[in-house]
């Protein structure tokens, strides 16, 4: 059953707006870099429509590339108030949002960023009362969340078939990638994002799960040979991207809280079409500079639909360290609502029409 709290108010007229009596400036912390299209893409226009919507009296100011602080320190610069509002990863503060960061594990069950994201949103703000009673023990509010592009395998060798790929070495960064590599006979090699290229090059692995962005972003193409098309390694759910202190939230009349709440829901559903339509044309890019798309055949899906069908399992293993035996219900819930928005969001809806059935059927129904 729905998690029902008061309604959201409805936005009122731009002029209708009660400015403070002076204009209030609000710092948002992203460990990004600023060319980042989650950054450039997403929130750089989502604080000029607010700036906009508000008759200036809220705008926004952007820190990056962890100008301030890092995925493990955002949460509490928020609570501190050195911060109103950031990216927070909840996987990097897992003692403080355990409940946060099972959405985030939860990326093999998501391979359509558009689909995951109103699935994330209602699972997280809906259905979801320890997540709740969590964001309120942190004194904070999320307010937007996104689905990152989903993941890729594509190795440096040729492969052709789940044979191929026994032995090879996968990077992996996830608990999930290792468990992957598990399956497919690969030797799974850990390390950090920034040793991923230099890895690649000099021969020390053979495979990694990439976004298609990234072809164009760092010449991939001339580093790989194949990329494994059938199979997505799903998106990543990040459902705090856009925090807030809840603080500075009670401070905002309703009028202007709806405007944060509208432009956010835009800001959401605007990354989700953006990362679907991106990763397209960056494939077709990887393709027409010598890509090879394989489909490594039955082998292969069989070994794929055991190493699906072993998560639900595995990441429940994975959260009881930190006393979460609660979650199969959450994980559950996540996958029927991923079933029912693929159902209602047309293939090619654009983030205007998302925007509003987000709106309608999650938020309009949750309050904050």
């Amino acid at each position: 059953m729905k998690t029902m709290m008061t309604s959201m108010a409805v936005a009122f007229a731009v002029g209708s707006l009660a400015a403070p009596a002076q204009a209030r400036e609000l710092t948002y912390n992203s460990f990004l870099p600023a060319g980042e299209p989650v950054n450039s893409e997403g929130l750089v226009p989502f604080w000029e429509r607010i700036e906009e919507d508000t008759g200036g009296a809220y705008s926004g100011r952007m820190f990056y590339a962890g100008q301030m602080f890092g995925p493990a320190e955002v949460l509490s610069g928020i609570k501190d108030g050195a911060i109103d509002a950031g990216h927070v990863q909840a996987t990097a503060v897992l003692g403080d949002m355990p409940y946060a960061a099972v959405m985030s594990e939860m990326q093999i069950f998501s391979p359509d960023p558009v689909v995951a994201t109103a699935a994330m949103a209602e699972t997280y703000l809906a259905d979801c009362p320890q997540c709740t009673e969590e964001l309120a023990e942190n004194g904070v509010m999320s307010l937007a969340g996104i689905v990152t592009q989903t993941l890729y395998m594509v190795c440096a060798p040729k492969v052709e078939t789940a044979e191929d790929l026994k032995g090879l070495r996968l990077m992996t960064v996830l608990r999930s990638q290792q468990s992957a590599a598990r399956h497919f006979g690969m030797t799974p090699v850990s390390l950090s994002f920034n040793e991923m290229m230099p890895s690649l090059q000099r021969g020390a692995i053979d495979c990694i799960m990439v976004m298609d962005s990234w072809f164009p972003a760092f010449q991939l193409q001339d580093m790989v040979s194949s990329v494994i098309a059938t199979h997505s390694f799903g998106g990543a759910p990040i459902p705090n991207f856009l925090t807030m202190s809840r603080e500075v939230w009670d401070e905002m009349d309703a009028e202007t809280q709806a405007v944060f709440v509208d432009n956010a829901i835009e800001l959401s559903a605007g990354l989700a079409v953006y990362h679907r339509d991106a990763a397209v044309q960056a494939r077709q890019y990887a393709v027409e500079h010598g890509v090879s798309e394989v489909d490594p055949g039955p082998e292969f899906e069989a070994l794929f639909d055991a190493f699906v069908a072993e998560e639900p399992e595995d990441i429940q293993r994975s959260f009881e360290e930190f006393g979460l035996t609660d979650i199969a219900p959450m994980i559950e819930t996540y996958r029927e609502n991923l079933a029912k928005w693929a159902e209602m969001i047309p293939e090619d809806v654009d983030a205007e029409t998302l925007a509003a059935m987000i709106k309608t059927e999650i938020y309009d129904q949750t309050g904050f």
